[in-house]
């Protein structure tokens, strides 16, 4: 009997009898640190404008993951309301892929 915790690293092989455990979902934490998703528009008329989404700050699990994704994508595209000839018509989409990771689409509008 073991009275620690045994630590398998990944794609690790062990042989076992009969086994039962608990998985921890790892979390993202969002605060004041990493709140902010800033874009540059680069206009060679007006000059650069930076246009900023501040996220909600709180703590996502995996079960909370579709509210920060939601989160995402819609603090992006409301900071779009601005008078920046370049943000006009372009939109984000905020997806998780088959590998887990998050991606940030954006669209323009012609």
């Amino acid at each position: 009997s073991l009275k620690d915790s045994l630590i398998i690293q990944p794609y690790s092989k062990i042989a076992l009898n009969s086994i039962s455990w608990a998985k921890n979902y790892a979390s993202f934490e969002v605060d004041s640190t990493n709140n902010e998703i800033s874009i540059e528009f680069i206009d060679s008329t007006n000059g650069t404008t930076t246009l900023t989404a501040v996220l909600t700050n709180g703590i996502y699990s995996y079960i909370l993951l579709d509210n920060l994704i939601a989160d995402i994508q819609n603090k992006l595209n409301n900071m779009l309301v601005t008078s920046t000839a370049k943000a006009i018509g372009l939109s984000f989409t905020v997806e998780v892929d088959s590998d887990n990771l998050c991606n940030i689409k954006s669209y323009q509008n012609n």
